[in-house]
């Protein structure tokens, strides 16, 4: 025999024994089953739910686009009692009402969609359908998931278009402002007052249409009524293939520090109206910091939140740079330093925690081995997955490269330099910027990542986290007390007061993470009002040594009134909006802490002196008679200016809301009562000194999600 006929006998012997094998029986039965393909009624990648009089209807259609029969054995909504991702009343129901049916090859079948809206808190849905069927994965190496389909319905938020992308239109707005000013700068027209006043009514918009999401934003909603907790939520696939969206949405933790971002970028805006050189550069880099901000915390997919923290952080370095002290480059470049390392570990942190996310599906339906979306890494039992990093604990590692990140943004020592120098050098609207948002930006991604998806290792971390606050509170407290410069001082008691907020988190009680929240949004608005006399009296006085000063009562009575309303609500005294952060935080961290509270409440009282101490040298006193000869004041007959009307409608808006909220607290700590609560069930358990949860159900299951 031939040896070509040796060859073929082995070969046809081979394909025989291949085909009578169970393996290859079993793939030959893969085929025999129908394959499954989902499609909305109206031909859209998604089921858009229509209203009726129940609520919203909709429907799909379940194909069989294999050649065998495909088995449909269940379609539901993707929800649970433990985990309720969609808000209650939604049911799905296959043609004639079955349970279930067999779908012949090349046959459709329709389901349809109701969500029965009476009773539900939720005014917006985005979720997905699953089909349980017999189909079988095209994928050898992937088991085969249920198919889904994305689902959306919205009832009216009012102001039509507008409110349905309330959170895109805000992220936009700024945006705008910094392409007028870019057109400007390519036209060549520096007007001051074009640049000047496009820039105030951006972001006098953006502050109307956050004072409106507050106005609608339902205090009473929580994970238990759906949608993770978030509303006005937009959601939209970005890079399908590794699971990245725009997924924007507020909660509890962001609502009032977005109010108070808006707030102090329009009264920044408003200071801006003073200058006047490199206008193009200062608007159009102003607009790119508070959309990077904005879009930190209206964001819920980890790299989209990645992308608007690198965006604020690179533009305030620049923005720093601009112009002010000697030493502002300088600081810029720390800053942007600064900035970028915060970025880089926060990048490390996101693509290990995107690496090993559970699969899961997007808005669309789209079944995906990952996704970045920060609510889904939420659910992954991290602790259960027992990975390490180098040899150590992978979420322990996380944990501490999470916090690092914040913490450089936070200003926490001695991560402190950066910010405090960029403060002191720039000029007021800059530094309003950089100490009103900036900073709380730090303490809001502790909270939605440290403490939201990794809750184990905040629980891991916690004594030292309250010990960093308590250490930023006490040694910001004594450096401040050394300052004679006046901004320093500033940017010090700036540094101290976040001190707090830490100290809140590590106490891990609903008191405490309330203050955190709280603290933060009203710190927020304080430093903008003294970043903003300091630089209005710093453009008199052309000096910033407390020293010098003395006496403004009785020359800028408008000016001693407000400084004087803002050291005092930096300090905590009772009637002010400063008054109820630090008291919930000694309050909720005693029963944990209670040394570090003890030593946090003397770091508060040095901190008291240092502002009682400024105070007086500013305001109380004598004029010193060097200032009747200056130069600088002759013009003015040797006496120190009052406050104009630009400077006085930007301090106004802040002083009347620390008023307002002094003695009306409710509305700012309403914002935050019930994502405080969600936070304490992720990492405690309410005590008998603590605040008892409501009873809801609890978070879901992370062995089981």
């Amino acid at each position: 025999m031939s040896c070509a006929k040796i060859l073929r006998t082995l070969l046809l012997a081979a394909a025989v024994l291949f085909v009578l094998s169970p393996e290859a029986r079993a793939h030959e039965g893969a085929h025999e089953h129908g394959r499954i393909e989902l499609q909305s009624a109206t031909g859209t990648p998604i089921v858009e739910l229509s209203p009726s009089p129940e609520g919203f209807t909709g429907a799909f259609v379940i194909r069989n686009v294999g050649v065998g029969p495909l088995d449909v054995s269940r379609v539901a909504v993707r929800t649970s009692p433990t985990d309720p991702r969609t808000p209650p009343g939604i049911t799905v129901e296959l043609e004639g009402g079955r349970p279930s049916m067999r779908i012949p090859p090349g046959e459709a079948r329709r389901a349809s969609i109701t969500w029965r809206t009476l009773g539900a808190r939720a005014r917006e849905v985005y979720g997905q359908v699953l089909v349980e069927s017999d189909a079988v994965s095209l994928r050898d190496d992937e088991p085969m998931r249920p198919a889904a389909l994305g689902i959306h319905a919205e009832r009216s938020q009012g102001l039509g278009p507008l409110g349905r992308h309330s959170l895109s239109v805000l992220l936009v707005l700024p945006l705008v402002g910094a392409l007028l000013a870019l057109l400007a700068r390519l036209a060549r027209r520096n007007d001051p007052r074009w640049l000047g006043a496009s820039t105030v009514i951006t972001h006098g918009a953006n502050l109307a249409l956050a004072a409106w999401l507050c106005t609608r934003f339902d205090r009473l909603f929580s994970r238990a009524d759906g949608n993770d907790g978030l509303q006005f939520i937009e959601r939209a696939t970005l890079l399908p293939s590794v699971g990245v969206e725009l997924f924007l949405g507020v909660d509890g933790l962001s609502i009032a520090l977005l109010a108070s971002a808006s707030l102090v970028a329009f009264v920044a805006a408003l200071a801006s109206l003073s200058v006047r050189d490199r206008l193009p550069a200062h608007h159009g880099l102003f607009g790119l910091v508070v959309t990077g901000a904005l879009g930190v915390l209206v964001s819920h997919d980890l790299f989209l939140l990645q992308a608007f923290w690198l965006l604020a952080g690179v533009s305030a370095s620049l923005l720093a740079g601009l112009r002010g002290g000697e030493a502002r480059r300088r600081a810029s470049i720390k800053l942007l330093v600064a900035s970028l390392a915060s970025s880089a570990l926060l990048l490390a942190a996101s693509v290990w925690l995107w690496k090993n996310a559970d699969p899961t599906y997007l808005a669309s339906g789209q079944a995906v081995v990952r996704s970045s979306a920060i609510p889904e890494l939420a659910r992954v039992a991290w602790v259960g997955k027992g990975a390490q990093i180098f040899g150590w604990n992978a979420v322990k590692v996380l944990w501490v490269a999470l916090f690092a990140a914040f913490a450089l943004r936070l200003s926490v020592v001695p991560f402190h330099g950066a910010l405090l120098d960029a403060h002191a050098e720039a000029e007021a609207p800059a530094s309003a910027l950089f100490t009103g948002i900036l900073v709380g930006l730090g303490v809001y991604g502790v909270l939605r990542l440290d403490v939201g998806v990794l809750p184990e290792g905040t629980q891991w971390a916690a004594v030292a986290v309250a010990s960093f606050g308590v250490a930023n509170l006490v040694f910001g407290a004594f450096c401040a007390m050394a300052q004679q410069d006046l901004k320093r001082f500033v940017a010090w008691i700036s540094i101290a007061q976040m001190g707090l907020p830490l100290l809140a988190i590590g106490a891990m009680t609903p008191q405490s993470i309330q203050a955190s929240l709280a603290q933060t949004a009203v710190h927020g608005a304080i430093a903008a009002l003294l970043a903003l006399l300091a630089g209005a009296l710093e453009t008199r006085a052309h000096t910033r040594d407390i020293g010098r000063f003395g006496g403004l009562a009785t020359e800028m009575p408008r000016f001693s009134f407000l400084f004087a309303l803002a050291l005092l609500a930096s300090l905590g005294l009772p009637g002010l909006a400063g008054f109820w952060g630090p008291l919930l935080a000694l309050l909720g961290a005693f029963p944990r802490h209670r040394a570090l509270t003890v030593a946090a409440g003397a770091g508060m009282v040095v901190l008291a002196a240092g502002h009682l101490w400024a105070l007086g040298h500013v305001i109380f006193g004598k004029v010193r008679e060097e200032w009747r000869a200056s130069k600088y004041l002759e013009p003015f007959g040797g006496k120190f200016p009052e406050m104009h009307g630009r400077e006085l409608a930007a301090a106004l808006p802040v002083a009347i809301a620390l008023i307002i909220l002094g003695l009306f607290p409710r509305p700012l700590l309403g914002l935050v009562d019930k994502a405080s609560l969600e936070l304490h069930r992720l990492v405690d358990r309410p005590g008998p000194s603590q605040i008892a949860a409501s009873p809801e159900p609890a978070a879901p299951n992370r062995e089981q999600a």
